[in-house]
């Protein structure tokens, strides 16, 4: 799974939060990433993303579900 290096600028290309997504093309910083190994099976992993969002929400997004892509400056 891809971690995202601090310092990284990604963009939201979908969010899978019910209740208050991020919408597309939102743009951020990434501060931190890491792997969630729930068990076994490639279905029980996910990376979290810590991201300082531009517009100041702090959500942080899970992948899989969410996708988010690196920005080139």
């Amino acid at each position: 799974m891809k971690l995202y290096k601090p310092g990284m600028r990604v963009e939201v290309v979908s969010m899978n939060d019910e209740y208050s997504p991020l919408p597309p093309g939102t743009q951020g910083t990434v501060v931190d990433s890491h792997e969630v190994n729930l068990g076994p099976g490639p279905d029980r992993r996910f990376v979290q993303v810590l991201v300082d969002w531009d517009n100041g929400r702090n959500l942080m997004p899970c992948i899989p579900p969410d996708v988010i892509r690196e920005v080139t400056r």
